[in-house]
């Protein structure tokens, strides 16, 4: 949304809600109002159940010294060089197909400070204000020029794990505003890397940026220092001054998924209706049922535990950690049937196989049902005529059901008596008995 063309660029209240943490204030429209106090910070922070402390340093740094950081020569670009001269975003627009990965050179890096690999850890490089908009509560606006494909912002707050993500979640009323960000990097033939932030009460000017359906920014997950993505905007278009800064909360675009996004209840209620006012708006919120899902548990397809429709991994998680099914109570797994909780997946599988009384392992045989692998081995082995143990003293083939029920056949023969006189053929228990013979 623009400026209002009333309200002169002199009046602009000083009030810096960064606190002198950015390298410019982020000041707030009208004088003597504000938003609801937060505690600020410029850079992520380590929150409850994240697994890793966004501040260290994990990644290894390149030794590029005096000479430019290009693709096959620096560690930190993996496929090719993520910004141009002019510090913009090389992918970026309709004719992009998905948003890559993204390496910055980090603290560890021998290259220059003003290497063209450093841009999003630069933090803001254009002035920025909180304004209060017309129906949607507080926004984010830019007072100056901002070219295609610079970067603008970080979406910065408190990194969680994914169950006191759902939980945050699920202890919001229904008139509160929703700062949670849920964002899965699908890597291809791999896993879905999940990072939960959340700024409402720890956070940076991102947390005002409002939805568009149709967004001037886009979010980028870019790795600095670890694993743990800055999750960086950057302009999808050229953005002029006085203009709201807005993105997708979806994280569709350049994203794009196929098929349309109906209409879902949250809570029994409708969605929040959407005031972007695009042309193309859909008319609500976007959704994510993964922090919304209503007491996902685990079931079994093919032999392999699975999730229902529509539930995440993450909402699993967090189920988990809310029934207090946790490694320390060594209850991870849960039986859908009776509620059980099983310390490993294993045993949940052979448990819900008993009480379904499926008996997968068939004996060829008899076309007896066995619960068990080994089960069906012994009962194999009964059948067959192979006789597989063959005592070594006797001669006699065995079908004994256990391997064990052999060694102690085996032993009745020699009587525990291991050492045998090569002169007498006599057995003793002892070694001191056999030498002293």
């Amino acid at each position: 949304m623009a400026a209002s063309e009333g309200t002169p660029a002199a009046q602009i209240d000083h009030l810096d809600i960064a606190g002198g943490l950015e390298n410019l204030p982020v000041t707030v429209w009208p004088p003597g109002a504000g938003p609801a106090p937060f505690q600020y910070t410029p850079d992520h922070v380590m929150g409850p159940g994240a697994a890793t402390d966004p501040t260290q340093i994990t990644f290894p740094g390149c030794r590029c010294g005096a000479a430019p950081c290009l693709p096959g020569s620096c560690p930190c670009l993996r496929q090719d060089e993520n910004y141009d001269e002019h510090l913009c975003l090389r992918v970026l627009g309709p004719g992009a197909k998905y948003s890559r990965p993204v390496f910055e050179c980090n603290a560890l890096c021998q290259c220059a400070d003003h290497c063209t690999n450093r841009v999003v850890q630069r933090g803001l490089q254009f002035r920025l204000q909180v304004f209060k908009t017309d129906g949607k509560g507080w926004g984010l606006r830019t007072l100056e020029l901002i070219p295609k494909g610079r970067f603008v912002c970080e979406y910065a707050g408190e990194v969680l794990g994914a169950s006191e993500a759902w939980r945050r979640t699920h202890s919001q009323k229904r008139q509160d505003p929703n700062y949670i960000i849920a964002v899965r990097e699908h890597i291809y033939g791999g896993p879905v890397l999940e990072t939960f932030v959340d700024p409402t009460s720890i956070g940076n000017a991102g947390r005002f940026l409002n939805h568009s359906c149709q967004p001037n920014l886009v979010m980028v997950p870019v790795r600095v220092d670890s694993m743990v993505p800055k999750l960086a905007l950057f302009a999808a278009t050229a953005i002029g001054p006085g203009e709201e800064l807005s993105y997708d909360y979806s994280g569709r675009f350049l994203n794009p998924v196929e098929g349309g996004e109906e209409e879902r209840p949250q809570g029994g209620q409708l969605r929040k209706p959407c005031s972007c006012g695009a042309a193309v708006c859909a008319g609500f919120l976007p959704f994510d049922g993964s922090l919304y899902c209503p007491q996902p548990v685990l079931f079994l397809v093919d032999n392999e535990v699975g999730l229902p429709p529509k539930a995440s991994p993450a909402a699993l998680e967090a189920h988990m950690a809310s029934r207090q099914m946790t490694h320390s109570g060594e209850k991870l797994y849960m039986c859908q049937d009776c509620g059980k909780g099983l310390s490993q997946k294993s045993k949940l599988i052979y448990h819900q196989r008993v009480l379904s009384g499926e008996k997968p392992y068939l004996c060829h045989e008899c076309g007896q049902g066995c619960k068990r692998k080994s089960h069906l081995i012994i009962d194999q082995r009964t059948h067959s005529d192979e006789n597989p143990y063959v005592c070594s003293e006797c001669g006699n083939g065995l079908s004994l059901k256990w391997k064990s029920h052999f060694i102690v056949h085996e032993k009745k023969h020699c009587r525990k008596k291991p050492d045998v006189c090569h002169e007498y053929s006599k057995g003793f228990s002892q070694e001191s008995i056999f030498v002293g013979h």
